[in-house]
């Protein structure tokens, strides 16, 4: 089933998913063009029809190798290996053409492909990779513009939660995380905590004079490194803490998986914290 065709639409959809790339990022550096992000649209949208087939061929190939018992195993574990880049890469354009859609005004179609593009990283892949951080983050933006801040700081916590994970306290992915739920948690009248995230991002950044010296992408990465943050970025700790945490949102969108932050304490919090210790 997973013939040289297979391979062929797969490598035409890649290098329209990656022509989009170059076209937005054409725009975001400074040729404002609208045509550019029709053309990116355009490719984006030849390449979603061409991934939707091609998921559908790549999950009846697994099933037939699965039930095929004279099959080797190394076939079998191929074809499953083809099904989850396939469904990564749909995962992938999907977001994309969220964004993109933002950047063209189109909130709507921005915001369905976006969740659709969420759903199925989480279904297909894992709740914590890094492409999750993206969509979460257009769509922390898109419902901040809209003054739905109920929804923007959910998804804006949410993004904060997984930079944290994959990359690390001290990484400028996280720090961008920051800005962004600063910037809700003002709009909602939550000065204090919006200041301290503004804090906690400038000492990233103080870290990184140049912008572009972050650390490389990690693409070989598993599920446990994702989760459990084993990379150099992480800082001392890791990425484990108490039950403690500034992730916890004060609307009605509450965030799982929790982890203890190590933010400024309050003036008051340090007295009372400096009077137990006195009597002790």
């Amino acid at each position: 089933v997973l013939s040289s065709s297979f391979g062929m639409r797969l490598r035409i959809a890649g290098l329209r998913v990656s022509m989009a790339k170059l076209l937005q990022r054409r725009y975001d550096q400074g040729d404002k063009n609208f045509a550019l992000l029709d053309e990116a649209r355009t490719c984006l949208d030849l390449a979603l029809v061409t991934y939707t087939d091609l998921v559908l061929i790549a999950e009846e190939a697994y099933d037939a190798a699965a039930s095929d018992r004279d099959l080797p195993e190394t076939e079998k574990r191929f074809a499953a290996k083809v099904l989850e880049e396939t469904r990564r890469e749909y995962a992938d354009v999907l977001g994309l053409l969220g964004r993109l859609c933002l950047a063209q005004g189109d909130y709507e179609g921005g915001e369905d492909y976006l969740m659709k593009g969420l759903a199925a990283y989480e279904k297909y892949t894992h709740s914590n990779h890094p492409a999750v951080g993206v969509i979460t983050q257009g769509l922390a933006e898109l419902y901040s513009s809209n003054r739905k801040y109920d929804k923007a700081e959910a998804m804006a916590r949410r993004t904060v939660m997984v930079r944290h994970l994959c990359y690390g306290w001290n990484h400028p992915q996280f720090a961008y995380a920051l800005a962004t739920l600063s910037t809700v948690l003002r709009q909602l009248g939550n000065d204090y905590e919006a200041d301290v995230m503004l804090m906690r991002q400038a000492r990233i950044l103080a870290m990184y004079p140049d912008s572009d010296a972050g650390a490389p992408e990690q693409e070989q990465r598993t599920v446990t490194e994702d989760t459990e943050g084993a990379n150099a970025w992480q800082g001392p700790g890791g990425t484990h803490g108490g039950s403690k945490s500034s992730l916890k949102t004060s609307v009605t969108h509450k965030m799982g998986g929790q982890v203890a932050v190590p933010w400024p304490k309050r003036e008051e919090e340090e007295e009372e914290e400096g009077e137990d210790a006195e009597k002790a």
